[in-house]
């Protein structure tokens, strides 16, 4: 429902941002949310595979917030950059 989408964006601005920028090797972070299926996506790109695939020790209180919202993290993929492109 949209109060829940309101509170996940919410949560991921003052809560999650802030920790992931406190985490070695950060390149970007993306927070997708579907607000017609209640479905979530988040895409990290990490300097190494090895800060990709690191614990996020850092995320644990913000990961209780996420699960007291509904949310299900199902599995972790890491995936290989291949190529990108940026607007200009």
């Amino acid at each position: 429902d949209l109060a829940t989408i309101t509170e996940l964006r919410r949560v991921t601005e003052e809560k999650l941002i802030p920790a992931f920028k406190q985490m070695p090797g950060l390149v970007n972070y993306l927070a997708l949310f579907d607000e017609k299926t209640g479905k979530t996506l988040s895409i990290t790109v990490w300097e190494t595979r090895e800060q990709a695939t690191a614990p996020p020790a850092r995320l644990g209180d913000v990961r209780a917030l996420y699960e007291d919202l509904g949310v299900d993290f199902g599995v972790t993929e890491t995936y290989e950059v291949a190529a990108q492109a940026w607007a200009t």
